[in-house]
């Protein structure tokens, strides 16, 4: 029986000998007459296998494209906030300038009326007009002339930096307290959403203006400070109202010309009207404030 298995084994292992003799010639039977195929067929396959590869490659850079898009998506909302206010404080910055030039140029108007109105009445009078008495009153008190005049000024506009900063702290106040009210509802709807967004907007803004105006108020308190420092002490310094000096003088002039009382008083009402116009001007001229 062994013999017999073996015989049979070495009978299997020739014909599978032979049937793979027979497929050797098959196949380079195939390959001599299929030669052009063969290679296409092997070339193919070396092309799907780099097509493969490349194309791992490019779903990696694609991820990292993502990747870095995603990054760059989140630090560039920064950089447009940024840029929005930047915008918004160069638009208020120009409002701010043009509010201050239409402000300027109204006062001037009314100064030059004012100015007409007084040269008018004094011819009619007979009594010096505005310069000559100025001229007069700085002959009498010298450079702390000017120096009273800032010193005016200066009170003038540290009243108005109370009324701007008081009104901020007032308008802030009201923002917050309603930002803080509609917080407590937040998500409940797009309108309550919207509206935190608007007042939040709306408070930022606030906020730059306010600092615009005291940085020029802040520039020009500097200026102004530094001119009243100078030779604060020296010899024959005097504390003087020149307002008041002005008006004695307008006083004492129509009183020579015996003026009736009730067209002094209206004169005098129109030259203190226009001295607080021409402050304030000054003022207007040098800083921001609307």
């Amino acid at each position: 029986m062994l013999k017999e298995d073996l015989n049979g084994k070495l009978i299997q292992r020739a014909e599978l000998v032979g049937h793979r003799e027979e497929l050797d010639e098959v196949y380079q039977k195939l390959r001599r007459n299929h030669k052009l195929e063969i290679e296409f067929y092997y070339e193919e396959n070396r092309l799907n296998d780099s097509l493969k590869k490349i194309s791992e490659s490019i779903k990696i850079c694609e991820d990292k494209k993502k990747g870095i898009m995603a990054q760059l998506e989140i630090k560039s909302g920064p950089i447009k906030e940024l840029q929005e206010k930047l915008q918004f404080i160069q638009r208020s910055y120009q409002t701010l300038v043009s509010e201050r030039s239409k402000k300027v140029t109204a006062d001037e108007a009314e100064i030059e009326r004012l100015e007409s109105l007084i040269s008018s009445k004094a011819q009619a009078y007979g009594i010096p007009e505005l310069d000559d008495l100025f001229t007069e009153l700085c002959n009498s008190h010298g450079r702390y002339v000017e120096k009273e005049i800032l010193s005016r000024q200066l009170r003038l506009i540290d009243e108005e930096e109370k009324n701007i900063t008081n009104k901020f702290e007032q308008k802030e106040y009201n923002l917050l307290e309603a930002i803080g009210i509609l917080k407590e509802k937040q998500g409940e709807s797009p309108e309550i959403d919207e509206e935190i967004v608007k007042l939040t907007i709306e408070l930022e803004q606030l906020k730059i203006r306010y600092e615009l105006r005291k940085e020029a108020i802040f520039k020009w308190k500097d200026e102004v400070t530094q001119v009243l420092n100078e030779n604060k002490n020296a010899d024959g310094y005097e504390e003087i109202d020149t307002q008041d000096k002005f008006i004695a003088k307008i006083k004492e002039k129509m009183a020579e010309k015996n003026i009736p009382t009730d067209q002094q008083e209206e004169y005098e009402n129109i030259i203190q009207e226009y001295l607080k116009k021409v402050e304030l001007h000054e003022i207007y001229c040098n800083v921001v404030i609307t």
